[in-house]
């Protein structure tokens, strides 16, 4: 996540509100615990049980982690379907969540979240409070000069319509003309701004943008057909589109990933063992398939990456 993406109290609530399969997930502050107060979301405890632990890259972890055995995460626990807290407010779910645990197991640790605001998290990884940060954190060229990053999901914006697609949207260029909302304070207000003056430019209708500061109106909006389409980052759009109304009401338009923005797990320059061995254990959990079902899993597979990669934001 960069800080351009709003998260607002109303946005978490309607996620939480709407998702639609039992899972397990991890306490806050702990590592693996199991809680049925996690509530109606998505469970892949099963696949991640199989992840089995890879002895060399275990070794390879700094001394002072292996000895401990603990992982020290820093994360904004408040940011669906990536990371946030369960419906008891402290049983910690979420995509990021599920791969952090078969992380885990494949380099034999436990995960110990440090919640904390998301502006704080990397001076603290820095400060060595953690050890790394997962929480959609946007691998950038600017943080890439303090931290290294394992890139692990492709997101950016995406373009999301009532089931059926009924404006027939299938990329940008049919944005032209058409209603669309955004949220205010955002990268998708600043790319709807933008396109509507390439679609004038070009001699067509620019783009009707309703600006709010409200996710779940936006969702009301789109499912009564007030507007043509959402703009969201990708994420979001899968977990919508997987979730809302058993996954009836809204479909992410398949078209390529509007600005590029990969998210990537945060690690200190001065640990590249700890660097490598993640990136390996992702690797290995991207062969295996167990990346793939936690993806499907939580509606987000339309950002699954071929392999792990550093720093490879552009």
């Amino acid at each position: 996540m960069s800080r351009s993406v709003l998260i607002t109290s109303a946005a978490v609530a309607i996620v939480l509100g709407l998702a639609g399969c039992s899972s397990s997930g991890a306490s806050a502050g702990s590592s693996d615990n199991t809680s049925s107060a996690s509530g109606d979301l998505p469970d892949v405890s099963s696949a991640i049980k199989e992840v089995k632990v890879d002895k060399t890259l275990a070794a390879s972890i700094p001394q002072a982690i292996k000895q401990d055995g603990t992982l020290t995460v820093g994360s904004y626990l408040y940011y669906p379907p990536s990371i946030f807290l369960a419906k008891d407010g402290k049983t910690v779910v979420g995509n990021d969540n599920d791969l952090l645990q078969a992380l885990g197991r494949k380099l034999d640790l436990k995960i110990k979240y440090q919640n904390m605001d998301f502006s704080a998290l990397i001076t603290s990884l820095k400060s060595q409070r953690i050890e790394v940060v997962m929480s959609a954190m946007s691998d950038t060229t600017e943080r890439q000069k303090t931290v290294d990053f394992v890139d692990y999901l492709d997101s950016g914006i995406a373009i999301v319509v009532q089931k059926g697609n009924p404006p027939g949207i299938t990329g940008p260029k049919d944005l032209c003309g058409k209603s669309v909302a955004v949220n205010t304070g955002t990268s998708q207000q600043l790319y709807a701004k933008q396109r509507s003056k390439e679609c004038v430019a070009d001699g067509q209708k620019a783009l009707k943008v309703t600006v709010t500061d409200n996710a779940a109106n936006n969702q009301t909006m789109l499912r009564t057909g007030r507007i043509n389409a959402l703009l969201t980052d990708l994420p979001t759009a899968g977990y919508m589109a997987a979730t809302v109304e058993n996954g009836k009401a809204f479909e992410v338009v398949k078209t390529d990933v509007i600005n590029r923005d990969p998210y990537g797990i945060a690690v200190n320059k001065g640990n590249p063992e700890l660097r490598d061995a993640l990136a390996k254990a992702l690797d290995e959990l991207i062969k295996d398939g167990t990346y793939a079902q936690i993806l499907k899993a939580w509606g987000v597979q339309n950002g699954a990456v071929k392999s792990a990669a550093i720093n490879g934001a552009d």
